[in-house]
């Protein structure tokens, strides 16, 4: 006889409930003493009585909402905790989830079902951008170059690009992939064996991680250097800086000071240490400027260039040989 009273499926669950419930599972699935075969709804024996009295008005969304985790009763079943820990580890899941997103179109219909696409894409998108959150949260810092020590060089070398590359790989597995798949399509790379788009996805992912914290910048010190050396203007390095590729024209000219500076007093120090020889001779520099006016124009300059030669492995100088 069907029972007058509706179980209660609407009921929330704090996370520790939820969490215990699944810790719970975990350890069913991991024990040796209970096997959990595949789920395959033909072999499930429902007696016709629990149907009447559990089931009666509820329908398919009820039921499953009840059975992932809804109910009270539900969760703390036995039965039904076994029978949902197959069905979730099951080899059927991504199959049924394929047929809800995308359902196979009838026989005799024109129409392809539309199925649950909309919603699952909603999630899909929705899990990618959290999972892709979690990881640069953990990326993030290992790009940090610590702001009194970004004139140093040991600093800004201490990690190759190559080294770089394998972190990101490792530490943002999700967006890494999904970055890798839509710049390469399943066409392209059997046609181009040699296009590798590792660096790009690096620049893209270093980009990502600066525009989140500007101290994520190891890639950008490094590229406002190499552009300064190669004669990149301040146009040029502002527009770079405004797409989070460089950081600003400013910085570069500060930091190639200091590094200049730096270097002139380790020349010095092993000029006063070990054997030297120098070579010079006379250059041309062009000194260009952002905006030329009457009183601001571009020049070429002349001046001498001169390289010291230090011979590290030779017996130190002596006293004397230094007065």
């Amino acid at each position: 006889m069907a029972s007058s009273r509706t179980p209660d499926y609407t009921r929330e669950f704090s996370d520790d409930e939820v969490s215990r419930v699944s810790s719970e599972e975990a350890s069913d699935l991991d024990s040796d003493s209970e096997f959990i075969p595949s789920f395959n709804p033909t072999e499930m024996s429902v007696e016709s009585d629990m149907i009447e009295d559990n089931l009666e008005g509820i329908d398919i969304a009820i039921f499953l909402d009840a059975v992932s985790w809804g109910n009270k009763g539900c969760t703390e079943d036995a039965r039904i905790r076994h029978q949902r820990t197959s069905l979730l580890h099951s080899k059927e899941l991504p199959a049924i989830l394929e047929r809800w997103e995308k359902p196979p179109r009838a026989s005799h219909g024109i129409v392809r079902p539309v199925g649950a696409s909309k919603m699952l894409k909603k999630f899909a998108l929705k899990v990618t951008i959290n999972t892709i959150n979690e990881e640069l949260q953990v990326l993030g810092p290992k790009l940090h170059l610590p702001a009194e020590d970004h004139v140093k060089a040991s600093h800004l070398t201490e990690q190759t690009i190559g080294e770089l590359t394998d972190m990101m790989k490792e530490d943002v597995p999700v967006l890494w992939g999904l970055l890798e798949q839509a710049l390469v399509t399943k066409e392209q790379e059997k046609r181009n064996k040699a296009k590798n788009p590792h660096q790009t996805v690096f620049a893209i992912i270093s980009m990502i991680a600066y525009s989140r914290s500007h101290n994520s910048n190891r890639l950008q010190k490094l590229l406002a250097i190499y552009f300064k050396f190669r004669g990149v203007s301040a146009k040029g390095f502002d527009t770079l800086h405004a797409i989070g590729l460089t950081m600003s024209h400013k910085w570069a000219c500060n930091v190639v000071e200091a590094l200049s500076t730096e270097a002139q007093n380790e020349m010095l120090e092993k000029m006063d240490t070990f054997p030297w020889v120098c070579s010079y001779d006379n250059v041309n520099i062009p000194f260009r400027v952002f905006s030329q006016r009457l009183d601001n124009q571009s020049e070429l300059g002349q001046g001498t260039a001169a390289t010291v030669y230090i011979k590290r492995d030779a017996e130190k100088l002596s006293s004397r040989a230094r007065a």
